[in-house]
């Protein structure tokens, strides 16, 4: 199981490394790409972390949030994502 999550990770580009989120943050950003997949807005082929797809951690410190992630925290109504 653990090689099966290693390989995973690094097919994904290293996510949790390039964004330096923490669980729950990655729990946060999973939520609000399930309710896009839900929405019919993000295809299943585009769920998960792909670290080319995500903010990176700058000076060691947490990559902040896709502004549209953080409207959907805030008020539980998604939009489109920017491309």
């Amino acid at each position: 199981m653990v090689k099966a999550i290693a390989s995973e990770n690094h097919k994904r580009g290293n996510p949790i490394h390039h964004t330096q989120w923490e669980v729950d943050d990655i729990k946060k950003y999973t939520k609000w790409q399930m309710k896009l997949f839900k929405d019919g807005i993000l295809k299943q082929d585009d769920l998960g972390g792909f670290s080319w797809k995500l903010p990176a951690s700058r000076d060691h410190h947490k990559a902040p949030f896709p502004e549209e992630m953080k409207m959907y925290l805030k008020t539980g109504k998604v939009q489109m994502p920017v491309p």
